[in-house]
């Protein structure tokens, strides 16, 4: 019996679109509105399809948090909206994502009092993913349009270069947003 390769999977297993993991604290519901938003952004810019509990999960007899961690861990993309705290299964899925070297993506909310762990991953985490602070539902939407589309341009690049036999750079190549009220 022969297995699917790693390739088979991306090209033949996976939708056309990217699988864009949306990962938050979800205990008490306090980023609901957040995650809503995040869903219609992925799923506004046509290069993805983004795969959150509330709409996939099937009911029934399964662990919440294993279900999750292989959705992340076979994602193309992992968008993680930050609150004041980090719990155990959205350190988790976030790590299962960087394991599987999917892009990450790190929004976080202003205007929240951090726990003292949330603060320490946002830091070490500045240097390996991509990372925008947003104050309301319209900046979230739109820094995460942003972030999808500079990494499927910067993909598309690298892709060119390893055809033309070209090194991509050795250093990470950052998101830049504009500045508020300058025109991009």
């Amino acid at each position: 019996m022969t297995f699917p390769t790693l390739s088979d999977e991306i090209l033949f297993g996976r939708p056309t679109r990217w699988k864009i993991f949306v990962s938050s604290k979800m205990n008490g519901n306090p980023l609901t509105a957040e995650r809503e938003t995040a869903i219609q952004a992925i799923e506004s810019t046509s290069l993805a399809h983004a795969w959150c509990w509330e709409r996939h999960a099937r009911a029934g007899e399964f662990c919440a948090e294993g279900v999750c961690i292989g959705h992340a861990r076979t994602s193309d993309g992992l968008v993680l909206i930050l609150g004041d705290t980090l719990t155990p299964i959205t350190r988790k899925e976030y790590v299962a994502a960087g394991e599987a070297q999917a892009a990450r993506f790190i929004f976080i909310q202003d205007g929240v009092g951090r726990d003292d762990d949330a603060r320490e991953f946002i830091r070490r985490e500045r240097e390996r993913a991509v990372t925008k602070n947003f104050a309301n539902l319209s900046e979230l939407r739109k820094h995460i349009i942003d972030a999808l589309n500079h990494h499927a341009v910067n993909s598309a690049r690298q892709q060119q270069l390893a055809r033309l036999g070209q090194a991509p750079p050795r250093h990470k190549i950052h998101v830049r947003f504009p500045r508020r009220g300058r025109a991009a």
